[in-house]
């Protein structure tokens, strides 16, 4: 690993001080000299009175936990916040639906209203090409009139486009 190339050679290598044994075997002076340390540790600790050792066949007394030990997290305002906020998203959300609902409901109000104009439209223009055709004539006035109808046509297609 790291760009170094090991390959196994079956020795062991004690990871603490290099000697030909494992790393934790009771021969290695670098744990033999942690023994000793942690001996002489603990020996002071027993003197000192941090720690007591107990004796053999005696009976330890139970574990007694007194109410200061292990104080009760403050859940309750923690809860209390959690679901004024729950409420509060709750009541945003019931207004956003009906804002949307209402958005909605014009949306489908202005389409019904713009198909019906321009089904509208478009009968008119069916009603007034059936007019044109009745007008079909060499008389003056009905070239003048077809002229006006072919224009309001051509406005009316403008629109149903």
């Amino acid at each position: 690993t790291n760009g170094v190339k090991h390959s196994c050679q079956d020795i062991f290598n004690c990871a603490q001080c290099g000697g030909n044994h494992y790393s934790l075997d009771s021969i290695c002076p670098v744990v033999k000299q942690y023994k000793e340390e942690l001996k002489l540790t603990v020996d002071k600790a027993l003197t000192s009175g941090a720690i007591k050792r107990s004796i053999p066949g005696q009976v330890s007394r139970p574990f007694q936990q007194h109410a200061n030990d292990f104080p009760l997290l403050n859940q309750a305002k923690e809860m209390s916040d959690l679901v004024v906020t729950i409420k509060a998203l709750s009541e945003t959300m019931i207004r956003t639906k009906k804002s949307f609902n209402d958005l909605n409901n014009r949306i489908e109000a202005q389409l019904k209203s713009t198909v019906l104009h321009c089904n509208s439209i478009c009968a008119i223009i069916d009603t007034v090409q059936i007019m044109s055709s009745w007008f079909q004539g060499n008389s003056n006035e009905r070239t003048k009139l077809k002229k006006n109808i072919n224009k309001s046509i051509e406005n009316l297609q403008k629109w149903k486009k």
